[in-house]
C-alpha cells in the first residue's frame, strides 16, 4: 500500500511541473485559478507521500505527527496565500510574504531530508533521496518570486524558477515514483 501511494505521489508531483512552470513564467500575470490548482497539487503530493505507513511504535507516531504537520502546513500556507490574493489590499503583501514563507519551508524540508539521510533512512534508496532533494527546489527557490527580486533580474530569476520547478517537480517526482516502485 505504501509503495503504491508513493508511486502515485511521485506521478502527481511530476505532473505538477506543468502548472508550476506556467505560474513561474507568467508571474503576477498568471490566471487566478492556477494558485488553487497548485495548492491542491501540493497538498495531494504531501498527503499521498506520507499516507499508508504502519504506526506501531513511538518513532512511527512521531513520523505520523510530521505527516500531519507537513500536510497541514502546506495547506495552511496555500490557503493563507489564497486569502491574501483575493483581497486587493493584501495582494502586495501576499506577493512578498508567501514566497518568503515558502523559501523557509523549502530550507526546512531540505534540512529534514539531510537529517533523515544522515540517520540512514534513505539507505539503498538513492532515487527516493534524489527525488526528495529535488522536490525541495521549487519551495527553496520561491524567494525568486518576491516582486522586487523578480522584477529587478527577470532575465535570470524566471529561467532559474522555471528550471527549479521542472527539476523539482518533474524530475524529482519521477525519481520518487521510480524509487518507490523499486522498493
Amino acid at each position: 500500500m505504501y509503495r503504491t501511494l508513493m508511486v502515485c505521489a511521485g506521478i502527481v508531483q511530476a505532473t505538477a511541473a506543468l502548472p508550476a512552470t506556467v505560474t513561474d513564467m507568467l508571474g503576477e500575470e498568471a490566471p487566478g485559478w492556477i494558485t488553487p490548482v497548485n495548492i491542491v497539487w501540493a497538498v495531494t503530493v504531501v498527503a499521498l507521500a506520507n499516507a499508508g505507513g504502519e504506526w506501531s511504535t513511538a518513532q512511527d507516531l512521531g513520523l505520523a505527527l510530521d505527516i500531519v504537520i507537513g500536510t497541514a502546513g502546506t495547506a495552511v500556507i496555500g490557503l493563507i496565500t489564497l486569502a491574501f490574493i483575493r483581497h486587493e489590499s493584501l495582494r502586495a503583501l501576499a506577493a512578498t510574504v508567501a514566497p518568503f514563507l515558502l523559501t523557509i519551508w523549502g530550507a526546512g524540508s531540505l534540512a529534514r531530508i539531510g537529517y533523515c539521510a544522515a540517520q540512514g533512512q534513505f539507505k539503498g534508496h538513492d532515487a527516493a533521496l534524489a527525488g526528495a532533494v529535488l522536490g525541495s527546489l521549487p519551495s527553496l527557490l520561491s524567494f525568486l518570486d518576491i516582486p522586487t527580486v523578480r522584477n529587478s533580474n527577470a532575465e535570470i530569476t524566471v529561467p532559474l524558477k522555471v528550471t527549479g520547478s521542472l527539476l523539482g517537480n518533474g524530475v524529482g517526482g519521477a525519481c520518487i515514483a521510480l524509487g518507490a516502485a523499486s522498493m
